[in-house]
């Protein structure tokens, strides 16, 4: 074996934050788009659909 060798280990500790307002813009965003799609399937229902009777 080689018991000669040196090894310097270094430790690196990493913390983990939770970033609240990243996670609450990507909330925003997504019930944006949900309110959008929603919206315009309300008027294709209200609006066009009606059009074809």
């Amino acid at each position: 074996m080689d018991d000669d060798k040196k090894v310097e280990i270094e430790k690196v500790n990493v913390e983990k934050r939770f970033d609240g307002s990243a996670f609450g813009s990507v909330v925003v965003k997504y019930a944006a788009y949900l309110a959008i799609f929603f919206g315009l399937m309300y008027f294709i229902v209200v609006y066009i659909l009606p059009m074809f009777k």
